[in-house]
């Protein structure tokens, strides 16, 4: 990918996941390394651009569901660019992003932003369901990479709280339990 034009790789993005067989033949893929130069400096306008018309669509197409884990998940590999934050969070607050892109896109997060208040606002956000977290994750992510550090141990118990999900009641932290 490093040796494909500008154009090319735009192409391919706008092509990614309109084969089947490449959908669902495992996901181990669609965060591989290999796709960070889908997301360099050079492809940044673009991207943010595609991502922005994901968020204003009402009900995202499997391949382009498929397209935002690659995207996100090379963004999760991607050298640190706080360019990228705000984009992620749009992807994050957005009311129209399933569960798993704002999982993958807080994952990317984690790599490209500013400082450690912005994962704190999202946890107070989360805290205040302000920010849908139905099954938990993006609130036991931001605790694991936020504790001790920035969410001292007198402060855990206030994130703490049962998911809205049946799949899982409480969160994964069991350390946080005893």
């Amino acid at each position: 990918l490093h040796l494909l034009s500008t154009t090319t790789k735009e192409a391919l993005i706008r092509c990614l996941g309109t084969h089947p067989s490449v959908r669902y033949e495992g996901h181990l893929w669609q965060r591989a390394v290999s796709h960070v130069p889908l997301v360099q400096k050079d492809m940044q306008s673009f991207v943010k651009v595609w991502l922005a018309e994901l968020l204003h669509t009402e009900e995202p197409a499997t391949a382009k569901v498929f397209t935002a884990h690659v995207l996100l998940g090379a963004l999760a590999h991607a050298p640190q660019d706080s360019g990228w934050e705000l984009t992620l969070l749009h992807l994050l607050r957005n009311e129209r992003s399933s569960d798993d892109i704002r999982d993958s896109a807080l994952h990317a997060l984690l790599r490209h932003k500013t400082s450690p208040e912005t994962l704190i606002g999202l946890l107070e956000e989360i805290a205040l369901e302000k920010l849908p977290d139905e099954r938990g994750r993006l609130r036991d992510c931001l605790l694991e990479t936020l504790y001790p550090v920035h969410v001292r141990p007198s402060q855990v118990v206030r994130y703490l709280s049962p998911t809205r999900s049946r799949r899982r009641s409480i969160p994964s932290f069991g350390m946080f339990w005893t």
